[in-house]
């Protein structure tokens, strides 16, 4: 039993180890396998990588080197003027004071492309649609071009500012004494007066300049002007905001050409000023007091009244005088001195009372308003600057025979002339 034992031991110990060497074999094996399958895998997914690079690069960047290694893009030809080729041109020009090196085209080049700019482009090309609707802007007609100084008149002509008996210190002690000569004061004109004009004039001997102002104070005393009532008051502001944006396209080119112009309201009605250069500023009076006088006709407001473009602008401007009727007490400074105003003229509005009198203002409203004030105006004209007695009765004949202080041009009563 002994020796069955031994034998038994020893026959298990000899199984185990080979046991183990076969799984020692087949570990080796399986992680030899197991490595070349990594390997192969790994080999794999860099191909796909490899090719995901290449589809994700531009087309423009396929085949860059072409035949006998030159690249693509130095085989793409570069613009060129065809007219010119710097291989077989001459010697080039050099400018004096930078040194720019440049070529001088040929006669014969310059006739050929002027010759295909005013030529017709063919019907219905691109071209030819686009000529219909480019064009270039019309002439500025307000630039001036006459420059002169006027002759200035004669000294006996004109009167000088006059003061009381022992000047202004003699009334107000502390008052600066004033600098001589005093200057001149504006002149009424009484030829034009005859005719039923209420005109002044000044022209300007101090500064010397090619400029001139005119002034028109369109009033009236009828209504429906009440200084007194906040609804009044405050549609003529919005009257002359109105009629400030609808000269919006005119003032910008007045503007363009040193000019300007300007509507603003006042108690008595509405003041019309222009000024700049003198010779085109009774071409400027003369289309802004057309613009004003179209707003007292009813076919105008009907017109504006179907512009949508001319509603939204109306609707803004209504909102900026409401706000700035709201906020005119932010500061309390402003609000002092309103209160000082409104105890010293009675028939003045607070903002408060003219925002709630706007709130009930449509275009409609202001549109009666604007039709039974503006043929009612009567304008008083002052002209002063670069420019003559003369200049100024030619531009009061030329005002609107409708704007006459005495109508029917029956003269003036010359005591109403100061």
């Amino acid at each position: 039993r002994l020796m069955l034992d031994i034998l038994s031991s020893a026959f298990g110990r000899a199984k185990g180890g080979a046991s183990e060497e076969e799984e020692d074999g087949e570990a080796e094996a399986g992680d030899k396998k197991g490595e070349e399958g990594e390997d192969q895998e790994g080999e794999e997914a860099e191909e796909e990588e490899q090719e995901e690079d290449e589809e994700e690069e531009p087309e423009g960047d396929e085949d860059e080197v072409g035949v006998g290694g030159a690249s693509k893009a130095a085989a793409k030809p570069t613009a060129k003027d065809p007219a010119f080729d710097l291989e077989t041109a001459e010697k080039p020009s050099v400018e004096p004071h930078f040194g720019t090196e440049f070529w001088e085209a040929p006669a014969s080049e310059i006739k050929g492309l002027l010759a295909r700019w005013a030529a017709a482009p063919p019907k219905g090309s691109r071209l030819a649609d686009a000529k219909e609707v480019l064009r270039l802007p019309d002439r500025n007609v307000f630039l001036a071009t006459d420059f002169d100084l006027k002759k200035p008149p004669e000294a006996s002509g004109v009167e000088a500012l006059q003061l009381p008996a022992g000047g202004l210190q003699k009334l107000y002690s502390s008052f600066p004494p004033l600098p001589e000569p005093l200057p001149m004061q504006p002149q009424p004109l009484p030829s034009v007066a005859a005719k039923g004009w209420r005109a002044w004039h000044l022209q300007d001997t101090v500064f010397k300049t090619p400029r001139s102002e005119i002034w028109l104070k369109l009033s009236t005393d009828e209504a429906p002007l009440d200084p007194t009532d906040a609804a009044k008051q405050v549609m003529l502001a919005m009257l002359s905001r109105v009629l400030r944006d609808t000269l919006n396209e005119i003032a910008y080119l007045a503007e363009q050409a040193s000019l300007h112009i300007r509507v603003t309201s006042a108690s008595y009605g509405l003041d019309l000023t222009v000024g700049g250069f003198h010779h085109k500023l009774p071409l400027l009076l003369e289309h802004g007091l057309k613009e004003v006088l179209a707003f007292g006709e009813a076919a105008t407001w009907e017109q504006r009244c179907k512009d949508g473009s001319f509603l939204a602008r109306f609707e803004a401007q209504k909102e900026q005088l409401l706000r700035g009727y709201r906020n005119a007490y932010l500061r309390p400074g402003d609000h002092a001195a309103d209160i000082r105003r409104l105890m010293l003229m009675p028939h003045k509005q607070d903002p408060r009372e003219r925002a709630k009198a706007l709130e009930s203002i449509d275009v409609k409203v202001l549109a009666a308003f604007a039709q039974e004030l503006i043929p009612k105006l009567r304008a008083e004209v002052l002209f002063s600057g670069n420019a003559t007695v003369a200049d100024a009765e030619e531009l009061v004949a030329s005002l609107p025979s409708s704007l006459r202080e005495a109508p029917g041009g029956q003269p003036l009563d010359p005591g109403s002339l100061p």
